[in-house]
C-alpha cells in the first residue's frame, strides 16, 4: 500500500498527480489517502480514485492543544490504527504537522519506507536555515519543551527556525529520502532524489501579454497587517499603471483577515481600478484557476509563494520582489540567494513590474529533468 497524508488543498492536489504517475507504471498498486483535518484542506472530489482514505485530527493545531496530553495521547492512537506493513511506502509534504512526525516514525517501526516530498519554495528557506534551534523567546523555548518533554517527541524531533518563525523538524533518520523537484539544495543528511515535477508543461497557448496576477500570501509571521497592506499596494499600483488586465487572489491564510479596515481598503481600491479579485468566497491553488482560463495572465507577481515557479512552468514570468525586502526577514534573503543562484533578473524597484519584464529564467535552471516520480518509484523504490 502506498500512503500519501495531505495537510491542505496544495498536498491534496499534488499527491493526486503523484499517486497518478504510480498508478501508470503499476496499475495493481493500492493508494491509501491520510487526511489530517485542516480549514486549509477542504477538496474530496478525487478520494474515490484512492482504494482507502483516513481522517485524522492533528497533533499542532494550537498551543492549548498541546497542553491537552489526554487529547493527544487518544489521536496518537487514532493514528496508530493505520496498518503500516513492511514494504508499504509513506509520503509526506511537511513537517510543521505533527502528527506527521508521528505517522513517520510509527510507519518507520512497521517497516514502512517514509519519504518526504518537495513542497515548494518553503522546503528549501526552512531547510537551509543556519541553526538547527528555533530563537531565543520565550515563547519558542516553551513550545520547544512542552512538544519534545510533554509530548513524547524528544527524540525524534526538534524545532528549527529564527526569532519569530518555527517549524518542528522529524529526525533524517526517519526517512528513506527526499523527493525533490527544484535544483536547489538542502542543509540535511538523507538521500535527496530529484525528479521531474508531475504535470510539468513547457507552456500554456494564449497567455494574456497585457494582464498581471498578483498574489496575496499573508499570515502573520513576517509582518504586521498595515506593513503587509503597504506592500501589496506597492505591487498593486505599479500593475495599474502598467497593464490592461488585472487580477489579484487571495492566499486562503488571508481570507480571515478580509473584515479588518486595512483589506477593506485594499479591496476597495482595487475594484475600483477594475482588478478581479479571486478566492473571496472558495479557496482553490492558484494553478487550478489558471489552468481553467481561456487566456490567463503571462505575468505573475508575489513575494515567496512556490506559485511563482509552478506558474513559470506554465509560461509565466514571475516577477519576485523579494530582495526589495530582504532585510526585514531571513527568509527573504535566502530565496533570494537561491534566486541569484540560478541567474533570476530582479527587478530593481516596483515600477519594473511591467509587461516588457524578462525573468532570465529557463525550465532547465529551476527544474529538476532527471527521471519521473513514476519512474523514480518504479526503479529506485521497488522495494514497495
Amino acid at each position: 500500500m502506498i500512503y500519501f497524508i495531505v495537510n491542505n488543498n496544495f498536498h491534496y492536489l499534488r499527491a493526486d498527480l503523484l499517486r497518478d504517475e504510480i498508478v501508470t507504471v503499476e496499475p495493481q498498486v493500492d493508494t491509501a489517502l491520510i487526511r489530517i483535518f485542516s480549514p486549509a484542506l477542504n477538496r474530496f472530489d478525487r478520494d474515490e480514485d484512492y482504494e482507502k482514505v483516513y481522517s485524522k485530527h492533528g497533533l499542532f493545531g494550537s498551543f492549548s492543544q498541546l497542553l491537552n496530553l489526554p487529547g493527544q495521547w487518544r489521536i496518537k492512537q487514532s493514528l496508530k490504527r493505520i496498518p503500516f506493513r513492511p514494504g508499504d511506502g509513506l509520503f509526506l509534504f511537511t513537517e510543521y504537522e505533527l502528527a506527521n512526525h508521528y505517522l513517520g516514525q510509527y510507519a518507520k517501526s512497521r517497516g514502512a519506507r517514509v519519504y518526504l516530498v518537495d513542497e515548494g519554495i518553503g522546503t528549501y528557506i526552512i531547510n537551509n536555515y543556519s541553526r538547527l534551534t528555533a530563537g531565543r523567546s520565550l515563547k519558542q523555548r516553551l513550545i520547544t519543551w512542552v512538544i519534545r518533554y510533554l509530548n513524547g517527541f524528544y527524540a525524534t524531533s526538534r524545532l528549527t527556525g529564527d526569532e519569530t518563525l518555527y517549524c518542528p523538524r522529524l529526525a533524517d533518520r526517519y526517512y528513506d529520502g527526499w523527493v525533490l523537484f527544484y535544483n536547489f539544495s538542502l542543509k540535511r543528511d538523507m538521500r535527496q532524489i530529484h525528479v521531474r515535477l508531475p504535470g510539468l508543461k513547457k507552456n500554456v497557448p494564449h497567455l494574456d501579454p497585457d494582464a498581471v496576477l498578483i498574489l496575496g500570501g499573508y499570515n502573520g509571521f513576517y509582518f504586521t497587517l498595515p506593513e503587509y497592506i503597504n506592500l501589496m499596494m506597492s505591487a498593486l499600483r505599479a500593475a495599474i499603471k502598467s497593464f490592461k488586465r488585472i487580477y489579484f487572489k487571495f492566499h486562503q491564510a488571508e481570507l480571515k483577515f478580509l473584515e479588518h479596515k486595512e483589506y477593506r481598503d485594499f479591496i476597495s481600491l482595487a475594484r475600483e481600478a477594475g482588478v478581479e479579485l479571486l478566492a473571496l468566497d472558495r479557496p482553490e491553488p492558484v494553478e487550478r484557476w489558471f489552468e481553467g482560463q481561456t487566456h490567463p495572465p503571462r505575468f505573475v507577481v508575489g513575494n515567496i509563494t512556490t506559485a511563482l515557479l509552478t506558474l513559470f512552468a506554465l509560461g509565466c514570468e514571475p516577477i519576485f520582489f523579494c530582495h526589495l525586502i530582504q532585510d526585514r526577514y531571513v527568509d527573504f534573503k535566502i530565496l533570494t540567494g537561491f534566486l541569484k543562484s540560478v541567474g533570476y533578473r530582479f527587478i530593481s524597484n516596483w515600477e519594473d513590474i511591467r509587461p516588457s519584464y524578462r525573468s532570465n529564467l529557463t525550465l532547465g535552471k529551476i527544474y529538476s529533468q532527471d527521471i519521473s516520480f513514476g519512474d523514480f518509484y518504479k526503479n529506485i523504490a521497488s522495494g514497495f
